[in-house]
């Protein structure tokens, strides 16, 4: 092959890999990066951002952080032109900062204290015959009417079941999209709820629509 022609093969193989790397970033946007990095964490997309965002050979790597202060490093394996991006993302929940230890100086030392008074004389003691309170009647406890039980549906694959109402609490189950759970009660944006098997757990009340 002369130099020229082989010139050639690698200009076409740099224009390929500049198209790939262009319609990756117009297929996965930060938009489609958010709802399914959402769906993977447990929380609502409007509750993500998506913030330092790179591009390396065919995988891409950023980071999400919740509303909630919660950071997770975050990256997607072979998400270039080929695959369309259909991988899900794989994050993980980065420690928090340790906060500074302050050092404080030692208390100064306590004078001793006086000794205690001679005793005094003693007191006759006088008895008394207490007369005994009485015994107040029992009060009925307000009976709580029960609650309908409420059915929903998962609305997004991958949606995370877990032990509190909270983004750093265990993961204990995961339900596929279409599963029906049983809402028991409610806690700010977190339902709680009844799977099937008859375990009950928290999920982001964005994750699950009301069956008709």
């Amino acid at each position: 092959m002369g130099i020229g022609k082989a010139m050639k093969v690698a200009v076409v193989i740099m224009l390929a890999v500049v198209l790939a790397a262009g319609c990756t970033s117009i297929i996965l946007t930060d938009d489609r990066i958010r709802a399914n990095t959402a769906g993977i964490i447990g929380v609502g997309p409007d509750e993500l951002s998506i913030e330092n965002r790179r591009t390396e050979m065919d995988n891409i790597y950023y980071t999400a952080k919740t509303k909630s202060g919660d950071e997770y490093e975050c990256f997607i394996s072979g998400g270039n032109i080929m695959t369309m991006g259909d991988k899900p993302p794989s994050c993980t929940l980065k420690p928090p900062a340790k906060a500074a230890q302050v050092i404080l100086p030692p208390e100064p030392a306590q004078p001793p204290s006086p000794p205690p008074p001679p005793p005094q004389e003693a007191v006759k003691e006088i008895q008394t015959i207490a007369t005994p309170p009485p015994v107040p009647e029992p009060k009925a406890e307000p009976v709580t009417p029960i609650q309908p039980v409420a059915t929903y549906l998962v609305t997004r694959k991958g949606a995370n079941i877990r032990a509190e109402a909270s983004t750093k609490s265990k993961i204990i189950a995961t339900l596929k999209k279409g599963e029906k759970v049983e809402k028991r009660g409610k806690s700010g944006n977190w339902f709680n709820i009844k799977l099937s098997s008859g375990e009950t757990g928290w999920i982001f009340k964005d994750l699950v629509k009301e069956a008709e």
